[in-house]
């Protein structure tokens, strides 16, 4: 038998979900009002904790430089005008495994369509149990685009007039 002598459990792991690539794609649409998603911490383990646990989060776009370096991508920085984030601070609940969300809105009025912006928000400090280091940011890849509507699909073109004169 290959059974472990001791099972163990990543009770009181703290990570983002985010943090897991998939979870971190962002496509929004160029529209009048603004768009928004959420963002917060998570407990691991096949228990939830006994007391609130607080978690502080920091928008971190120095590591945007970094991430398209290792990933070969050529993200920017979504400007600081087109944003706005409810707070940086989270509680988990006692007895829950996820916290509140923070909510993040963005204006894509004036974005330019096809813009590809990076957000990287990192889990900073919890007040109980370990923080996963490796799911402690996520990378949100904010893509823009527009909604568009082939008008000439359905169509058939037909001439109003024969040109008797040939292809010149």
């Amino acid at each position: 038998c290959d059974k472990k002598d001791k099972i163990t459990s990543e009770d009181g792991i703290i990570y983002m979900t985010q943090a897991i690539d998939a979870r971190s794609n962002i496509n929004m649409l160029i529209a009048d009002t603004a768009q928004s998603f959420t963002f917060g911490g998570a407990y691991g383990g096949q228990l939830s904790p006994q007391q609130d646990i607080k978690l502080n989060f920091k928008l971190d776009t120095g590591l945007i430089a970094s991430y398209n370096a290792a990933n070969a991508t050529s993200f920017i920085n979504l400007p600081v005008d087109k944003y706005t984030i409810s707070g940086l601070e989270a509680t988990i609940k006692s007895g829950k495994t996820t916290s509140d969300g923070i909510k993040i809105s963005i204006n894509t009025k004036t974005l330019p369509k096809d813009g590809a912006y990076l957000l990287p928000i990192t889990l900073l400090s919890t007040s109980a149990g370990t923080i996963n280091e490796s799911l402690k940011t996520a990378y949100f890849k904010i893509r823009i685009s527009r909604k568009e509507t082939d008008v000439t699909a359905p169509s058939v073109i037909t001439p109003s007039k024969d040109n008797g004169s040939g292809p010149n």
